[in-house]
């Protein structure tokens, strides 16, 4: 047998065998790049407020939230544009008593609340990443990327080696379905490689940190550090901390703002640099929350070109932030191309089993 012939078996089977697993992730993938506008819409109560150049101070929102019954904030997501809230994340003992609170940041009105992560786009968030199954489904999820990328792979070999192919005239829907499959999958050949790589990568990442470690030097691993000042002393206020840290990076956007938990606690301010296709950047400064001394500090400056592909890329370029909303239109529209793959490449299948049954039993038939 032909290794073309070996090629073109695997990938019928792999694709048949994982079509759906692919196509039903991707699709959430599209889903999932379309949140931002999906929840605008939906939701224009919480998600859009008066766009006014005037914002009041955050410790006067944290003071209108902590007003109101519920569990301590933990976090502030900060708005990004002068339309959107600003979001605080409050967080009880147990799982289920998390909040998100809505507050209009020109008025520091709140506008509503709801329960972390029980809406919908919650739920195909977690399937895309996990398929509803906690840890066992990311890793299937990892292995149906894989196998993604060895379909991307063979289906780029086996259209590259394809002659033209001439069928009988009964059979005119097979070679439409085989047209398409072959011209979306070219279409959609870079994009789906990327969505795939980057997802794999993202999966399995921290089983790979070790040896990407010895090629990369020490991975940006969540950064902790206890407050070390006397407890004594009156502590800086959030807003006194987020001036320090915009003075460390001028040209930075500060995008949370993570409270002190505990005496030891400390705060956290992520920051967005010019650079940086995360939305929610790649650099954090922790402070002592008794004196305001920097603890520590994790920057996308420091990093080195492979830190930068191995450690940064994957989540931008996966979710089309890397290349802002053009990007995302990008995977939103990427994230369809499987299914159409899966529903062509079943007609091809399929209409050929069934000739391929017609043949034998006529052979049989000639037979007796």
């Amino acid at each position: 047998m032909r290794l073309v012939s070996i090629i073109r078996k695997a990938h019928s089977v792999l694709g048949l065998g994982c079509g759906v697993l692919i196509a039903l992730t991707a699709l959430s993938g599209t889903i999932l790049a379309l949140r931002p506008q999906i929840e605008r819409n939906l939701n224009p109560s919480l998600w859009r407020v008066p766009p006014i150049s005037d914002s009041r101070s955050l410790d006067e929102i944290l003071a209108v939230v902590r007003a109101v019954e519920g569990p301590p904030p933990k976090m502030l997501l900060l708005p990004q544009e002068d339309d959107s809230p600003l979001v605080v994340f409050r967080a009880g003992q147990k799982p289920e008593d998390r909040w998100e609170v809505f507050v209009d940041p020109h008025t520091a009105k709140i506008l509503g609340q709801r329960q972390f992560g029980t809406t919908w786009l919650d739920w195909v968030k977690r399937f895309h990443v996990e398929i509803l199954a906690g840890k066992s489904g990311r890793l299937i999820v990892g292995a149906g990327g894989l196998i993604s990328l060895a379909l991307s792979l063979s289906g780029a070999l086996l259209c590259w080696k394809s002659r033209a192919i001439s069928l009988p005239k009964p059979s005119k829907a097979r070679w439409t379905a085989f047209d398409l499959h072959r011209q979306v999958g070219i279409v959609g050949l870079i994009p789906t490689t990327i969505l795939a790589l980057t997802g794999v990568l993202l999966i399995f990442r921290p089983y790979l940190a070790p040896a990407i470690e010895r090629i990369t030097g020490p991975m940006p691993k969540d950064i902790t550090a206890d407050s070390r000042a006397d407890q004594n002393q009156t502590g800086p206020t959030v807003d006194q901390i987020c001036e320090k840290a915009s003075r460390a990076y001028p040209d930075g956007w500060i995008t949370r703002i993570y409270l002190p938990e505990g005496p030891k606690g400390s705060f956290a301010v992520r920051l967005r640099l010019p650079k940086d296709g995360n939305p929610h950047g790649n650099t954090a400064i922790l402070f002592d929350r008794y004196d305001g001394a920097v603890l520590k500090e994790s920057s996308s400056r420091s990093a080195n070109r492979i830190q930068r592909v191995l450690w940064y890329a994957p989540y931008p370029w996966h979710t089309g932030d890397a290349l802002g909303g053009l990007g995302r239109g990008v995977v939103a529209l990427s994230g369809i191309f499987p299914a159409i793959l899966l529903l062509t490449g079943v007609l091809w299948w399929s209409r050929g089993f069934k000739r391929g049954r017609v043949r034998n039993s006529a052979s049989a038939d000639g037979d007796a």
